[in-house]
């Protein structure tokens, strides 16, 4: 068998006048191999700088080093530099055993320096261009410690690495003149290393890896400014997998962290409130408001959620205490907010899961002799720490949810106001549901019905046309097509100085119209609606974002002009007053003649007298009903919306069943309305109606008691809409039986309202 023949390469280094300058790893034993979250002035390397050194040219040169920079980088572990809250730089006395109160503080960088800069450009210390950090006399050495202070909340079995590099000059302020070099020998920048250790790790809970977290968390479907669940879990000690039997120890837990996973790049939306419960044994099972909450994190950042993560902790304190051999469920819920979203592809929805990363730390006090603290008690920094051991997580982390979330994301909205022209003469565009930052620039056309109505003008003859918001408006109309119902326009991000952040939700412009009847004609005009839009067969709207990217084609509504009728003003002098009332008493009495004694035309005179239920008969309840308006000064429902007349005939309203209760279906000609859901809010301080369908601009309700008062109403401009119950004092209305009447107006004028119907409220 031939020889092994081993042959050794030994570097050789040239070397340069004065490069004699050492930078070496210590071995002085000051190196922390282990470090427990929340532990501060942690030694994570200890470097040596020595002119001359022991290696290459050892000879002394006359010149001290003058070293202009030292900068840290991390250069190798697992830990995110978020969890590193500081890093200092020290330069030990001279015993060689780092020591906080008697070593030389050089300097400190805190977050976010060290999350922007720790990884990359790594962190330089130095005391400007040009002056001099730190001096390393001619034939002497010293000693430096990079030191770091852990997060309560960094993971267990995290690790970190550093380096250290170091620059010299000549000729630098309060320095000695000349400098020696770094010796070529010297590999820079230098990689931690002290006896053998190379990372710091940290080490959360020493008890058995015993303790499973358990999924639980199921599909869902959500909208945009609801409330869901991302994630449901079980922390169980110990858990079914792998080590199932307990080890004596409890899980403290001290942080969860929360990222989440979205399926098409780009798709985002706004979480408003991301909090963490802990399931009750007071509440029944699943997810209540009255279950223990844990931890509260108010408008996270969509990078760092779907990034890092976001952390639920309370700074290092005990966050959870799950007990040997006793499970917990925890809830992970989200407030979505209604607007700041993105959906990259246009389809209508985001896809989303969750995943959850839990940290168990053991609770013990230091020995006064470790390298953590320093003075002679070993509580200048670990004060108020029990005594006592964690299981340990045995489920491998982070732990993703088996459900997944579906956001629906709604179209943008373009939405015009109704005008009651016996009121003000001023109809609003809003937006709804804008995505990403909102509305930078919207063109198009505003076109109304020149016979109804006309666009007033100043003084100097310009159209009122204005604005809302950060926005400016030019006008592409002049006066002339103006008379003929057209009104071209642009809105654009006001320019210079004041409020220029889009919005993604509210008015942006308004429009002054005035009536277009004459005198005699008023009456016969009562209540008849002229469709206001947003567009025209010739001019296309368009809707950009801030930085001109295009918006997806929106829903318009459009609006509606009539000359509204006040419900109880039966004389039709715009006020309600006793005189109203008066005229309804002899009415029901057979003493009054409306068109003959007030000039009113009889079916004018029932809408506005029919304010109350049962509608279509009057009686002493309508009486009742507008004495009370009068004296709380509280408006009643327009009387143009009462279906006692042909505007919707009787047989285009039907009876359906519910799944939650019985109501009456909204069904007109133009309008497809499948049902209406009744629901009541959490703790009972509202109740929601949704009527289900495709083509309802706007619904109102109105719920009355037993008594038949009018105790709320309320309108949105959607399907849904949701109505208080309490008074207008402030208090909770009582428990018992309640009417609702429900109204829904169509995108062509259509008006329905329901027959009378009832829920039960019982808290």
């Amino acid at each position: 068998m031939a020889a092994t023949v081993l042959t050794v390469v030994v570097p050789v280094f040239a070397e340069e006048d004065g490069a004699e300058t050492d930078v070496i790893n210590t071995n002085h034993g000051n190196v922390r191999q282990f470090a427990s979250p929340g532990d501060s002035f942690v030694v994570v390397q200890d470097v040596t700088i020595a002119d001359p050194g022991q290696y290459g040219d050892n000879q002394p040169d006359d010149c001290d080093t003058l070293i202009q920079s030292v900068t840290i980088r991390k250069a190798g572990g697992t830990i995110d530099p978020r969890f590193v809250l500081q890093v200092r730089l020290y330069m030990d006395d001279g015993d060689g055993q780092f020591e906080v109160l008697d070593d030389a503080l050089l300097g400190a960088f805190q977050q976010p320096q060290v999350s922007q800069s720790f990884e990359e450009d790594g962190l330089k210390f130095t005391n400007g261009d040009g002056k001099v950090f730190a001096i390393v006399p001619n034939d002497h050495a010293r000693e430096f410690y990079v030191v770091v202070d852990y997060s309560p909340e960094a993971p267990h079995g995290a690790t970190l690495r550093t380096s250290f590099d170091v620059e010299v000059g000549e000729d630098l302020m309060n320095g000695t003149g000349c400098t020696s070099t770094i010796d070529p020998a010297t590999r820079l920048p230098l990689l931690s290393s002290d006896n053998g250790v190379k990372f710091t790790t940290i080490a959360a809970a020493t008890g058995d890896d015993e303790t499973d977290v358990i999924d639980e968390t199921l599909s869902n479907d959500a909208q945009l400014g609801q409330t869901v669940i991302l994630q449901q879990f079980v922390i169980a000690d110990p858990g079914p997998n792998g080590d199932a039997e307990g080890d004596g120890h409890p899980t403290l837990v001290r942080a969860v962290t929360v990222r989440l996973h979205v399926e098409d790049e780009g798709d985002t939306f706004k979480i408003k409130r991301l909090r963490l419960f802990r399931e009750s044994s007071r509440t029944k099972p699943g997810w209540q408001e009255q279950d223990d909450l844990l931890a509260t994190l108010n408008n996270p950042k969509w990078e760092d959620l779907t990034g890092p993560g976001v952390i639920f902790s309370k700074g290092g304190r005990l966050l959870l205490r799950v007990p040997d051999n006793f499970r917990e469920r925890l809830y992970v819920v989200a407030d979505l907010a209604t607007d700041g979203f993105h959906d990259e592809n246009g389809d209508g929805k985001i896809l989303v899961t969750a995943s959850v990363e839990v940290l168990a730390r053991d609770d013990l006090i230091e020995s006064p002799d470790n390298n953590n603290n320093s003075g002679d008690n070993g509580c200048i920094f670990l004060c108020g720490r029990s005594d006592e051991v964690s299981s340990g997580i045995e489920t491998k982390q982070s732990l993703d949810t088996r459900g997944e979330l579906t956001v629906e994301v709604p179209a943008p909205k373009v939405v015009i106001s109704n005008l009651d022209l016996t009121r003000n003469g001023k109809v609003k565009v809003s937006i709804a549901a804008m995505p990403g930052d909102g509305l930078g620039r919207m063109t198009g056309t505003f076109v109304f019905d020149p016979m109804v109505v006309h666009v007033r003008q100043t003084a100097q003859g310009d159209l009122k046309v204005k604005a809302l918001g950060p926005y400016d408006v030019l006008i592409k109309t002049d006066t002339e097509e103006a008379t003929n119902g057209i009104v071209g326009f642009e809105l654009a991000l006001k320019n210079g100085t004041g409020k220029r952040q889009p919005i993604t939700t509210g008015p942006v412009l308004e429009i002054e119209l005035e009536p277009a009847v004459s005198e005699n004609e008023l009456q016969s005009a009562l209540c008849q609606a002229s469709d206001l839009v947003i567009n025209s067969d010739s001019v296309s709207l368009v809707l950009e974002d801030k930085d001109g990217n295009p918006i997806a084609d929106p829903d318009v509504i459009s609006g509606r002009a009539r000359l509204n009728v006040l419900g109880g003003d039966v004389d039709l002098n715009g006020v309600v007053n006793r005189k109203d009332v008066r005229w309804i008493s002899r009415f029901i009495m057979g003493k009054l003649d409306p068109p003959s004694d007030l000039g009113v035309d009889l079916a004018i005179f029932q809408k506005a007298a029919d304010v109350a239920p049962q509608f279509g008969e009057i009686d002493a309840t309508d009486v009742r009903t507008i004495k009370e308006a009068i004296v709380n000064r509280r408006p009643l429902p327009s009387a143009c919306d009462n279906p006692v007349d042909s505007l919707v005939p009787q047989s285009s309203m039907v009876n359906l069943k519910f799944t939650k209760m019985s109501a009456q279906t909204l069904v007109a000609e133009s309008l497809e309305v499948t049902g209406v859901q009744v629901a009541l809010g959490v703790q009972g301080e509202s109740v929601e109606f949704n009527a289900q369908g495709h083509a309802i601009a706007e619904t109102q309700v109105e719920i009355y008691n037993l008594a038949g008062m009018m105790i709320s109403r309320s309108v949105a401009n959607a399907s849904r809409v949701r109505a208080s119950l309490r008074a207008d004092n402030g208090r909770r209305v009582a428990n018992g039986i309640y009417m609702y009447v429900i109204t829904v107006r169509g995108f062509h004028g259509e008006v329905i309202r329901s027959h009378l119907g009832k829920f039960v409220l019982a808290r």
